[in-house]
């Protein structure tokens, strides 16, 4: 925390100048936080840092970004300024993106998402820095379920090569009828892959194929 003013100091490293600026503004009228940076993507903050400028107490991250994603971003914040604060700001719900984001040690996970407001994000800061970890509540229930698929040894589900594919495209969000136009199949085979994949997992929704998956480095 910046010591002459009693702020917590943030900086915001997104792709969208009206979400840098909104946030760089609104938070000018809380009297505890202060944007003091913002950047559209890590290199730019990355090379501010190493100029020796004083890191932040909290880092907004966004994850789609341009050159370093915001999830390899954040070992590189990690090296240079452990303490500061990680906070992902995102549309991203994806599974993928939450697990390798929570494996890579960060303290919070906000959507960007018809929930998103100033207050938001300005008490998911506050929350931070008292040793919290905000999370969205949809970002909550998806990591129980990526915890309790984590729970026990790994299994051997008998997943063929193909039945990965698919596997690894639903972690990318496409749909069904998306899936067949990448591999190359009909519907019905996409269908009938994914029927197999629930049977042989016993599981019941995607984002628990993929908990599982992940878990068990099958992708």
């Amino acid at each position: 925390m910046n010591p002459s003013t009693e702020k917590i100091t943030v900086w915001v490293v997104d792709d969208i100048p009206h979400i840098r600026l909104v946030i760089e503004e609104s938070l000018k009228e809380t009297s505890d936080i202060e944007c003091t940076h913002c950047f559209e993507d890590c290199e730019s903050a990355l090379k501010l840092l190493k100029e020796k400028e004083d890191p932040p107490d909290t880092i907004l991250l966004d994850i789609g970004l341009s050159g370093i994603s915001g999830v390899d971003g954040i070992k590189h914040f990690r090296r240079i300024t452990p303490a500061t604060k990680i906070i992902m700001l995102t549309v991203s719900d994806k599974t993928r993106d939450i697990f390798d984001a929570v494996k890579q040690g960060i303290d919070g996970y906000i959507l960007k998402d018809g929930s998103f407001t100033i207050d938001k994000v300005a008490n998911s800061i506050r929350e931070a820095m008292k040793g919290g970890a905000p999370l969205d509540p949809n970002i909550s229930k998806k990591v129980m379920e990526m915890l309790k698929s984590m729970s026990g040894p790994s299994v051997d589900y008998g997943i063929t090569e193909r039945e990965k594919q698919v596997i690894a495209l639903i972690d990318k969000g496409l749909s069904m009828q998306e899936i067949g136009k990448r591999l190359r199949i009909t519907y019905n085979t996409v269908t009938s892959h994914y029927r197999n994949i629930k049977a042989k997992m016993n599981v019941h929704k995607d984002t628990e194929i993929v908990s599982k998956a992940l878990k068990d480095h099958i992708i």
